[in-house]
């Protein structure tokens, strides 16, 4: 097929990639989740644990636990990076400036300000699911939510959420998932497909969700549409940074009363108001975008499973096997031989 990548600022990506590429792609990305994985594993069993620094099994809600914390992600996701940043420059020929890690001829003020609103945006259905559950009830969620909501307002508390939530976790997350995973999958699936199948990764790879309470089932699918949200949006800006932002913001802690809630949606609300027209016209591009996006039908078929192994988490199954069935999902799809409908074009995206 004719070539795929990159400059320096853009990716071309095919129209119609080969199964086999398509296919390499997904597997590329999981095997970089699956080591990261495996790494992690192999430092806890020489030793390196939170209790080598003092964090027994009950988190508690100060700075120590926040920095080791924040210092766990921090291996596991770099981890996760060297290895799909490097396949993807030196097999791939892609540089990671192609893939979100550069400002991408944006000033760092509009990168920032398009972050509040990309924030805004993402985490509007999840600010309805808590206000409505702050008034009727409906579910419990994550119990760790209520105790950082209830932990007095002290140094130890910002130093934890600092660590653990708002700067560590929004900046490697979004490096692997809408940084190297989304990249890695465009050049397969195109934009929309890539930030889909992004979408779908991401929440599988956060197990504390799974569960049958209403709330997480709902925190599933609202965190289901940030990702997508997010990953489109760094193909659009070329930047991971609006994505850094909008993580960020969704990670603040809040208090779940109905006066907490209520105030961030309200937040939320007026922003979006203000940013609408910018909204519509990445509305307008993800639509054009979708026309252009190859084989929609696979694509929409695995999002459909992917739907349905998330419904299955309610049985609490392993995650362990849910990705296994994920994965095998794709690659049946994935090697499915496509239509012949002509010698494959590259599409500048």
């Amino acid at each position: 097929m004719n070539s795929l990548y990159t400059d320096e600022s853009k990716i071309l990506v095919s129209a119609q990639a080969s199964s086999r590429a398509r296919f390499a792609a997904l597997g590329e990305v999981l095997m970089c989740l699956v080591a990261a994985n495996a790494i992690i594993v192999a430092l806890r069993l020489a030793g390196l644990t939170p209790e080598l620094f003092g964090v027994t099994g009950d988190a508690q809600i100060d700075a120590r636990t926040g920095l080791v914390d924040g210092l766990f992600v921090i291996l596991k996701f770099a981890a996760m990076l060297a290895i799909g940043l490097t396949i993807l420059q030196k097999v791939h020929g892609v540089k990671p400036a192609a893939v979100g890690f550069s400002f991408s001829g944006h000033s760092l003020p509009s990168l920032l300000l398009r972050g509040l609103v990309l924030g805004s945006v993402a985490t509007l259905p999840w600010l309805v699911l808590m206000s409505a559950n702050s008034v009727f009830g409906f579910g419990e969620g994550v119990a760790g939510w209520q105790r950082i909501a209830d932990a007095p307002l002290n140094a130890d508390f910002i130093l934890f959420a600092l660590a653990a939530m708002v700067l560590i976790p929004p900046i490697m997350e979004e490096s692997a998932f809408r940084g190297y995973v989304r990249g890695r999958l465009q050049l397969a699936y195109g934009p929309v497909g890539a930030a889909l199948l992004t979408a779908i990764v991401f929440v599988f790879a956060h197990g504390h969700l799974y569960g049958a309470d209403a709330v997480l089932v709902g925190t599933q699918a609202s965190f289901l549409f940030a990702s997508f949200v997010l990953a489109f949006d760094t193909y659009r800006s070329g930047s991971i940074i609006p994505a850094v932002v909008a993580h960020a913001l969704m990670n603040l802690p809040i208090d779940r009363d109905a006066t907490g809630m209520f105030a961030a949606l309200a937040i939320a609300l007026v922003v979006i108001i203000a940013a609408r027209r910018a909204i519509g016209d990445g509305y307008r591009q993800l639509g054009e975008d979708w026309k252009t996006t190859p084989r929609k039908g696979n694509l929409l078929i695995f999002a459909l499973t992917a739907a349905v192994l998330m419904i299955a988490t309610m049985l609490y199954l392993p995650a362990a096997v849910l990705l296994i069935v994920f994965s095998v999902a794709g690659t049946v799809l994935s090697l499915r031989r496509p239509r012949k409908n002509g010698p494959d074009q590259p599409v500048e995206h």
